[in-house]
This record gives structure tokens, C-alpha cells and sequence, in this order.
């Protein structure tokens, strides 16, 4: 008897941390919010946003948050239509990365519970054995709290693919941007 509950404990640890797994491979998959920017370092601050190059940390592209943009330290003239431009970028590609984070604070949190969860599974078996906790209640309290965590993780799916149709605009815009303005287009990495 006790050699059944000692692999029934075993045996729900490894579902509980494929189940675990499972929830963080099928709700996680966010996009980067950095589309064609790859490896480009990108610091955000108040005053603007600056953009390095992975190969040359003095090839840089800054955008002000007045409308400036500077390439490679130096300033670059704009007529009204790119300035407009160039702030609907600064504007968007704050916020698809501020949403990103919040998606994956979220993210992080639902793995957490899941963890939690898993941890609960393995308390809940100790009960049972050692209390008159029974089976059918633990089975119930995971099953309600697993139904919980999937319904979070179904509204973070939800964010997440808003996002990726938001990134999706955003790229557009990046291009718009490049093509618009010549010193941009110069940059074989922005």
C-alpha cells in the first residue's frame, strides 16, 4: 500500500510539472516587440528613444521626444509629414514594448500559480495519506484551480496575439519610416 502512494506521488510530480510545461510552451509564445531590429540595442528613456547598432555602439539612430531624429550624433532635417512620422513610431513602439512586458509580467505570474499548483498536488497527496482529506477533494481543488490559471492564460493568449497584430503595424510603420526619410534607408541595421 504504501509503495502505491509513493508512486502515485512520483507519478503526480511529473504530470504536475508536465502540465506545468505544457500551460507556459501553449500561453507564451509573445513576439518581439523589435520586428526587423534584431540585436539593435534599444534604450527608452523620457527624452527619447535611442537605437544602437549591434556592430558599432557609435552607429546610432536617436529619436527626441520633440520630433528630433539624430543619426550617428548628428541631426537630421525634417519636413512636417516625416516629423509626424517619425513621432507615430516613438509613440507605438513605446507602448507594443511596454505591452510586452506586461504580457510577460503576466505570463510569469500564471507560471508561478502553476508552479504553485504543482506544489498544492504534492501537499494535497500528504494530506490525503495522512489525514481524512480524501482523493475525490483534492482532485477537486486542483481541478478548480487549473481551470482558474487556464482561463488567465487564455486572456494573456488573447494580449498576446493583440500584440503581434499591433507589431505587425508597427513594422509597417518602421519601413514607412526608413523609406521616407534617407538617412534611415542608409542603415543596412535600423
Amino acid at each position: 500500500m504504501i509503495k502505491l502512494y509513493r508512486v502515485s506521488i512520483i507519478l503526480l510530480l511529473l504530470i504536475a510539472s508536465v502540465y506545468s510545461a505544457d500551460l507556459c510552451k501553449k500561453h507564451f509564445n509573445i513576439i518581439c516587440p523589435c520586428f526587423c531590429l534584431e540585436n539593435v540595442s534599444i534604450d527608452i528613456e523620457e527624452e527619447g528613444i535611442l537605437f544602437t547598432c549591434p556592430d558599432d555602439d557609435r552607429s546610432t539612430v536617436e529619436i527626441t521626444d520633440d520630433g528630433e531624429l539624430f543619426v550617428k550624433g548628428r541631426k537630421v532635417a525634417l519636413d512636417k509629414d516625416q516629423e509626424q512620422l517619425l513621432l507615430e513610431f516613438d509613440a507605438e513602439i513605446r507602448e507594443v514594448i511596454a505591452e510586452a512586458v506586461r504580457i510577460g509580467y503576466q505570463g510569469a505570474q500564471v507560471g508561478i500559480r502553476g508552479a504553485s499548483i504543482g506544489l498544492k498536488a504534492v501537499s494535497g497527496l500528504a494530506c490525503v495519506l495522512l489525514t481524512d482529506y480524501r482523493q475525490e477533494d483534492l482532485d477537486r481543488d486542483l481541478e478548480q484551480l487549473s481551470e482558474e490559471l487556464e482561463m488567465q492564460a487564455e486572456k494573456i493568449e488573447k494580449k498576446a496575439d493583440d500584440l503581434e497584430e499591433r507589431a505587425e503595424a508597427l513594422k509597417e510603420l518602421h519601413f514607412q519610416l526608413k523609406s521616407e526619410i534617407p538617412a534611415l534607408r542608409e542603415l543596412d541595421w535600423f
